[in-house]
């Protein structure tokens, strides 16, 4: 059977209390108060850590990424206007540059590439990234050949090379890049919801911090005035 308090139990404790020495009262309610702060320190951390976590993830997977994907974009458009350069200007000095600027172009766009593939997160972007990748081996390989065919100055052959570029390269470029972009819009949308997640959550964490706050300058007041 439960037995209630008796009244003089509870006016004795106020008594006690109210009793109590200034010295004993304040140190009561400095204790209070540091147990407090620390609770709201050690959750003011973790935040920080996990919203440090989420906002490299966010540029790493998102911010960067998308950088990495309109370069590789420009690389590749690039090497395109550079295999149609060579096979129509006859001037060897140009020719020259082409070929070196091909080469070099081909060569970065190897590089952001392999960044994008680093930069992978979801399903979708690896299956996106698997067909761009077949694209692109098919892209660059029908590149080289042209490239490489158009640097014979006979006529019929530049004549024929204009052709293949349009009806064999223009359409492996056209489908690249409308993969690419469809990557691009992903990496975007994710990115978007990701910030959104983010800002939320630093919103509750700040709300719950003054919460805490307010509770602890209500409690060490309840303390103080007992």
């Amino acid at each position: 059977m439960c037995h209630l308090m008796p009244p003089s139990f509870k006016q004795g404790e106020k008594d006690m209390f109210k009793n109590m020495k200034l010295k004993k009262r304040l140190l009561c309610i400095f204790l209070t108060m540091c147990i407090l702060a620390g609770l709201m320190c050690v959750a003011a951390m973790n935040h920080i850590r996990r919203s440090t976590i989420d906002y490299d993830n966010a540029l790493v997977y998102y911010g960067f990424a998308q950088g990495d994907i309109g370069r590789a974009m420009t690389l590749m458009s690039e090497s395109r206007r550079l295999v149609r350069d060579v096979a129509n200007y006859t001037d060897p000095d140009y020719r020259e540059q082409v070929i070196s600027e091909y080469a070099t172009s081909k060569q970065y766009f190897e590089v952001y590439r392999e960044k994008i593939a680093s930069g992978l997160f979801t399903d979708e972007e690896f299956a996106l990234y698997d067909e761009i990748s077949v694209q692109c081996d098919a892209f660059y390989k029908k590149a080289d050949e042209l490239f490489d065919r158009a640097q014979s100055n006979s006529a019929g052959t530049k004549l024929s090379l204009r052709d293949e570029i349009i009806t064999d390269l223009d359409p492996i470029y056209n489908a690249l890049y409308e993969d690419f972009n469809t990557l691009l819009s992903t990496k975007m949308s994710v990115g978007q919801e990701e910030q959104r997640v983010v800002s939320l959550t630093s919103q509750y964490t700040y709300l719950v911090l003054i919460v805490m706050m307010g509770l602890t300058l209500i409690f060490c007041l309840i303390l103080a005035i007992r």
